[in-house]
């Protein structure tokens, strides 16, 4: 049962991600409906395919704590729900910039500390602990080092950045060291703050930079 809990939070987490490809422009009772369905239909056979013994897991894929099942999958379900339910009314006309950083920040701060949990409780992993805060770390300079190369770092960039990390090693945090959870965190940093830099001149209205 214990273990049960464990792998409904994950959904609930793959779920909670996907919200930010629909923030503001979806009903509750929508989205309750679709989450229904995507975590039946999406969610749980990508799951028992890369954790259950499933034909991905016997390839030879690694996923130590979700990578692919969690982030990959929300990931683009948040893209592509963002194209089918369409922008923001209001959005490219009037500034929709985060209106609290310090929550923002602190939101950030509790994402990092329960990401411990989320990578090192499969196996309460010492390694999936350490390499989990060095990505982070790593994630988090370099986000800031290529903000600030365009002139625009800032404490929001740095949370961004650290989220970036964390997302990047979770798939690898049982089987790499501290060199390799640095070079992972770095080049999510960089690739992510360059991908937003893409979604920003593509118009693409996905409301929390997921």
């Amino acid at each position: 049962m214990l273990f049960m809990a464990f792998q409904i939070v994950f959904a609930a987490i793959a779920l909670a991600i996907l919200t930010s490809g629909v923030a503001e422009r979806i009903k509750l009772s929508s989205f309750i409906v679709f989450g229904l369905l995507w975590t039946t239909l999406v969610y749980d056979p990508l799951a028992y395919w890369a954790w259950g013994d499933g034909w991905v897991g016997s390839m030879g894929a690694l996923d130590f704590a979700g990578g692919t099942v969690v982030h990959i999958s929300s990931g683009f379900g948040a893209l592509a729900l963002s194209f089918v339910i369409g922008k923001r009314i209001g959005f490219g006309k009037y500034s929709m910039e985060p209106e609290n950083i310090t929550t923002t920040l602190l939101g950030g701060a509790l994402l990092w500390f329960g990401w411990f949990a989320f990578n090192a409780g499969n196996a309460l992993a010492a390694n999936a602990f350490v390499v989990t805060l060095i990505s982070a770390s790593s994630g988090a300079l370099t986000w800031m080092g290529a903000s600030w190369i365009k002139g625009k770092s800032s404490s929001l960039g740095m949370n961004s950045g650290a989220i970036a990390g964390l997302v990047a090693i979770t798939p690898a945090c049982g089987f790499v060291g501290p060199l390799a959870a640095i070079i992972i965190g770095g080049s999510a940093g960089i690739l992510c703050y360059g991908t937003l830099l893409f979604c920003i001149y593509k118009k693409f209205d996905e409301s929390l930079d997921a």
